[in-house]
């Protein structure tokens, strides 16, 4: 994904929680990365980036929070539901960073066999799971405990089984402290499965290859979107220059001036020449025909 620069101060702030399963409150920086606008997200650094959703994904909300005391973590939810406020799809965005207490510590996951896929301009290793969603207990004090803290605080709730793909980027792979993990979640039922049906197929079943391979196609998708849009922001602006120009000449009276002047200074027979002469020369300073 295109990367882009911004410079955002750090403000400190106290964040209270009170939902069930979520750590104890305690003063800590504010999140460093802001939502902009719907579905997208600004990092000034680790990495510098803009992170987009769909449009049809609401900010849920964010926290940041030492993660068991080890590890500088902020989290930004996007959530799309209907009307009964069960999430149909979640988009899970958490920066991390080991804290200077533990200066050894470091991830090790690009170390692995795991799948790479491309991202933007990105490589993120990718894994595609399942299990319960709503009745799960998770470990306490936990990320995925605090996911479910901020859903709750935003008045949604999680399905009663899901589908998801992580996506893990470590950003220096020879001083691996900080990573992005992305992770996308969507509703198990709606696929036509549940997880009895899983396990009872196996891993290594066609039933799981598809339902694995069909979330993680997810990250070549939204690769596709954002490399297809680099395709048509040229001519758009072109069209918009081409607009523009139509506009200022038609306000100045440019045709009335140049039909003016060629009614009585052009031979009649001379205008188709003329006419093809400065559609070539146009086609070929803007390279729309000759490259």
């Amino acid at each position: 994904m295109p990367l882009t620069l911004s410079a955002i101060a750090v403000t400190l702030a106290t964040h209270v929680c009170g939902a069930p399963g979520c750590p104890d409150a305690a003063p800590w920086p504010a999140p460093m990365r802001t939502v902009e606008a719907a579905g997208r997200l600004v990092s000034p650094h680790l990495p510098q980036a803009r992170i987009a959703v769909p449009d049809s994904a609401v900010y849920a909300g964010g926290r940041r929070w030492a993660l068991y005391d080890a590890v500088d973590a902020e989290m930004h939810l996007f959530v799309e539901a209907g009307e009964d406020r069960v999430v149909d799809r979640l988009y899970w965005i958490q920066f991390e960073a080991y804290l200077p207490s533990l200066p050894e510590a470091g991830y090790d996951f690009h170390l692995s066999d795991l799948e790479q896929r491309q991202l933007g301009d990105t490589n993120f290793f990718v894994r595609a799971r399942f299990g319960e969603g709503a009745s799960d207990v998770p470990q306490a004090g936990s990320d995925n405990a605090m996911m479910r803290a901020v859903l709750d605080e935003a008045g949604y709730t999680l399905p009663a089984e899901t589908i998801n793909a992580t996506m893990k980027h470590v950003l220096d792979p020879d001083n691996p402290r900080e990573e992005l993990m992305i992770i996308y979640i969507e509703d198990l039922a709606p696929t036509g499965a549940s997880m009895v049906d899983i396990i009872e197929a196996g891993l290594d079943s066609a039933l799981w290859e598809g339902l694995s391979q069909g979330v993680l196609d997810l990250t070549e998708a939204m690769d596709a979107w954002i490399e297809g849009m680099k395709d048509v922001i040229a001519p758009m602006v072109v069209l918009l220059l081409a607009w523009a120009l139509g506009d200022v000449l038609g306000k100045a009276g440019a045709a009335d001036f140049i039909a003016g002047s060629l009614d009585t200074s052009l031979p009649k027979w001379a205008l188709p020449a003329l006419v093809s002469l400065i559609a070539h020369l146009i086609s070929y300073a803007c390279g729309s025909s000759f490259g």
